[in-house]
């Protein structure tokens, strides 16, 4: 997946940030990142069941419950 515009050096510290919560949900990994552009892994959807709600919800939990030292 490529990005390309302003805030991308800001997306993927973001998208560090959140990949070492704990328990979270899964973030896409960082191919490269320079300014202007963030390439990322493509996330291939799975098949839904019905655990995947409740997994969804633990993961959500997990990351809003891990320690950050700004937001925005």
């Amino acid at each position: 997946m490529v990005k390309t515009g302003p805030g991308t050096g800001d997306e993927a510290d973001g998208l560090e940030r959140l990949g070492r919560i704990a328990g979270g949900p899964p973030v896409p990994e960082i191919v490269m990142v320079e300014p202007g552009v963030l390439v990322t892994r493509w996330v291939d959807h799975g098949h839904w069941t019905p655990g995947h709600d409740e997994a969804l919800g633990r993961m959500l939990a997990a990351l809003h419950s891990g320690p950050c030292a700004e937001w925005g």
